[in-house]
């Protein structure tokens, strides 16, 4: 689900505006693979734990953020 940006322009060249996707699954590419282009895509986790497992869970792991409103 796209939750801003997304909107592509009618100019040339190949623009892509910047796009934040939400509840994108573990498994989806989107989460697996670099994006090559201003987009950021959201996968929720059910504690820390589970989020480093799934930021580890690809080749690609220098591309993943784990962040938390949770404070220590």
């Amino acid at each position: 689900r796209v939750l801003g940006g997304g909107q592509v322009d009618d100019r040339p060249g190949f623009y892509v505006p910047a796009t934040i996707f939400v509840d994108v699954a573990p498994a989806d590419p989107l989460a697996r693979e670099e994006l090559f282009g201003p987009g950021l895509a959201v996968v929720r986790a059910d504690d820390f734990e589970q989020a480093i497992q799934i930021a580890n869970g690809t080749d690609q792991a220098a591309i993943h953020t784990v962040a938390s409103a949770q404070t220590a």
